[in-house]
């Protein structure tokens, strides 16, 4: 069964203490997560995309212990961000593509070359040395290509979850998981 566990889980940020023994299972399709600023919504969003490990208890998603898998987390958890612009890491779209496939274990050459692969394939060559910010904002969400490094991973929870999300009717601002998946929609109460 697809699920999310988060077990007895500890969180601190900065000295101050988030989650004290939290313990869910989430096993629902779709998430909301609702609640008054500062209330924990992103540091669970964090905590199920392993972007932060607890301090005690683990978090599992589909089977994966997203802090001590990073690599089993790649393949399972996506993290879209409300705003496109804060997505992109990279000025230019080949090393924003060449950048996630060095996190999936690809030497940086080869990632290159991938990354210049994919573009062709997609019929985009010319976009390699494009600005990102220059893309559209109905473009740049829209063009996350299967970028498979060659072990049937991929971006494939993110192009997922922008697949399933269809025309925006408010954002998916926040992650989702193989298969059926869980979408994690956050926002301010």
């Amino acid at each position: 069964m697809q699920a999310i566990d988060i077990g007895h889980v500890t969180l601190e940020r900065d000295g101050t203490g988030v989650f004290s023994d939290l313990t869910l299972r989430l096993t629902e399709r779709r998430i909301g997560i609702v609640g008054r600023n500062g209330a924990g919504k992103s540091s669970l969003i964090r905590l199920i995309t392993g972007l932060v490990a607890p301090q005690k208890g683990r978090v599992v998603v589909n089977g994966v212990d997203v802090a001590a898998d990073r690599a089993g987390a790649l393949g399972t958890v996506g993290l879209l961000f409300q705003n496109p612009d804060h997505q992109i890491i990279f000025p230019v779209v080949r090393d924003e593509i060449a950048f996630g496939l060095e996190q999936k274990g690809l030497k940086r050459a080869a990632a290159l070359a991938r990354a210049e692969a994919v573009l062709a394939a997609q019929g985009r060559a010319d976009w390699g040395d494009r600005l990102c910010h220059t893309l559209s904002q109905g473009a740049a969400p829209a063009f996350v290509p299967d970028v498979d490094p060659g072990d049937g991973a991929g971006l494939d929870p993110v192009r997922r979850a922008l697949q399933r999300a269809g025309p925006a009717h408010g954002a998916v601002d926040r992650g989702a998981d193989r298969g059926a998946g869980a979408e994690c929609r956050s926002g301010d109460a």
